[in-house]
């Protein structure tokens, strides 16, 4: 009798032991899966703008915004402290008529000055190198008219966002014409309204009202989003692509198939309007008109 009420106790605390093993293992992997899932936590402002409207990092860490209020475009350090500004209104080779995109590599910036009908291309310094104008294309069918987009691939290749003829013209770095993009050839993927585009994981993604197509480099049609807010911008590093409405902001920093992408959604508790937004060394910077916000992912 003695032994069967040992072997009781034994079992009991054998099973005890299973228990109180699955429970602490339970607690290990939802600790685990809360770290997987980055908290966004304030860290700064930097700089003072009158009316920013887009901005763009490259890979060493310099932004250059556009202050649309001065047809400026102002390089920053990551401190916010203004390297160089050149613009001002006008048509020459350091002025603008409505700067409305701008893209950086490691050596180059480019901005699509919008009614001077042209892409002026600088050095990392903001110095003046070359311009691809409308008027310079021999095939009347693909001269473009207010540029509002630019987007560079890693081979060099430009993509503009013609607004005036719904789509994208794509160039090579010398500006020789290759092929348009998103025309009314692309059936569903036909541009209507387009606003803003980026390129990100070797992909073309545009903004046409509140869808997001998908698009290859070569022109190609890859998926199509319909989107359940009103998108105001798209932007993307090699870290990740946001897409915001005026108050929210929408992430991915996956870089898998489109299909498996994780959007997730995060609002500031800020007091302006979001003019556009940057993932960038693991921080997320956020455009206002007035300056620079910028909060860490962390999984602490």
């Amino acid at each position: 009798m003695k032994q069967l009420l040992f072997n009781k106790i034994r079992l009991e605390e054998k099973f005890s032991e299973v228990h109180k093993f699955t429970f602490y293992m339970l607690i290990l992997l939802l600790s685990l899966s809360i770290k997987l899932y980055a908290q966004i936590i304030y860290d700064r402002e930097i700089g003072s703008f009158n009316y920013a409207y887009t901005f763009c990092v490259n890979m060493t860490g310099y932004f250059y915004v556009i202050d649309l209020s001065n047809n400026e475009v102002i390089k920053l350090d990551s401190l916010g402290n203004d390297t160089k500004i050149i613009g001002g209104y006008g048509s020459d080779n350091n002025s603008f008529d409505t700067p409305s995109d701008i893209y950086a590599t490691t050596l180059n910036v480019y901005v699509a000055d919008k009614f001077n009908d042209r892409i002026q291309i600088f050095d990392k310094d903001l110095n003046f190198i070359s311009s691809l104008y409308a008027s310079s294309i021999d095939n009347e069918i693909y001269k473009f008219r207010y540029p509002i987009g630019i987007g560079v691939s890693e081979q060099g290749d430009m993509f503009i966002l013609d607004s005036d003829n719904s789509r994208i013209l794509k160039f090579t770095s010398s500006g020789k014409f290759i092929m348009p993009i998103g025309t009314y050839e692309s059936g569903n993927f036909a541009l209507i309204n387009p606003k803003v585009l980026t390129i990100y994981n070797n992909k073309i993604f545009v903004v046409d009202n509140q869808r997001l197509l998908i698009f290859d480099l070569y022109g190609n049609n890859v998926t199509t989003l319909n989107l359940d807010f009103i998108p105001i911008n798209i932007n993307s590093t090699y870290y990740g692509i946001t897409i915001n409405s005026s108050s929210k902001i929408y992430y991915s920093i996956s870089k898998n198939n489109f299909n498996n992408y994780e959007f997730r959604e995060f609002v500031p508790k800020i007091n302006e309007v979001i003019n556009d937004s940057i993932i960038f060394n693991n921080k997320l910077y956020i455009l206002t008109p007035s300056k620079i916000i910028i909060y860490k992912f962390t999984t602490e």
